[in-house]
């Protein structure tokens, strides 16, 4: 069955029978706008600056729900919709690795891991490189394979032999950045942007999902 209706959904005791009688888009975008803002935004900024791990996690976890609501998944690939998501936080990470970058990472980490997407020789962009090194070996073992942070000031994204350097604090605050960005493009009723569409058809989805019972 669905998600039952008296489920609670959002802030302001929204349920999810409420945002299914919901018949108008733009409130639907509202209303999940409200809930990704209260269970999901407002709780990783309560992370400082003595989290960098936790907040570097939950970063990787919102680029993936950020995929998921503006973005549509692209041929096989897990990764392509994180992928996608990452690469409006800034083009950087959209940049190809080079290929001294590619022969230095394959020296570094030779094997394939268990859970491993693809093979480190088949890893063609930063933005592949930190779902398949940062993200999945963050969350498997809270441990980074080619890419650690750092939380000084003065670094953004430095690229070394071989490797990623990445600010956690400054990685959240451009995913934050382009959360609204998106998010704005979703609620503008005058241009059927391609965020709206696939904002609408996430929420329309999490709505008719079949969840599992005992």
């Amino acid at each position: 069955m669905p998600v039952p209706d008296d489920t609670y959904f959002g802030p302001e005791g929204i349920t999810f029978g409420a945002i299914r009688l919901e018949t108008h888009p733009t409130r639907r975008v509202e209303l999940l706008k409200k809930r990704l803002d209260s269970f999901f935004i407002g709780q990783i900024d309560v992370l400082d600056g003595r989290s960098p791990f936790p907040k570097a996690i939950m970063t990787c976890i919102a680029i993936e729900t950020l995929g998921r609501v503006f973005f549509k998944s692209s041929g096989d690939s897990k990764s392509s919709q994180f992928t996608q998501a990452i690469g409006k936080l800034d083009q950087r990470f959209g940049r190809q690795l080079s290929k001294s970058f590619k022969e230095r990472l394959s020296e570094l980490w030779p094997s394939r891991e268990e859970g491993q997407e693809k093979k480190t020789s088949d890893i063609k962009t930063r933005a592949e490189l930190i779902y398949t090194f940062f993200r999945n070996s963050m969350i498997h073992g809270y441990r980074a394979r080619a890419v650690y942070l750092s939380d000084k000031e003065e670094i953004e994204l430095e690229e070394g032999d071989g490797y990623l350097v990445l600010n956690p604090h400054w990685f959240w605050t451009l995913f934050k950045s382009a959360y609204n960005s998106l998010m704005l493009e979703a609620l503008d009723e005058s241009h059927e942007s391609s965020s709206r569409k696939n904002c609408l058809s996430y929420i329309k989805k999490m709505l008719s999902e079949v969840v599992a019972s005992d």
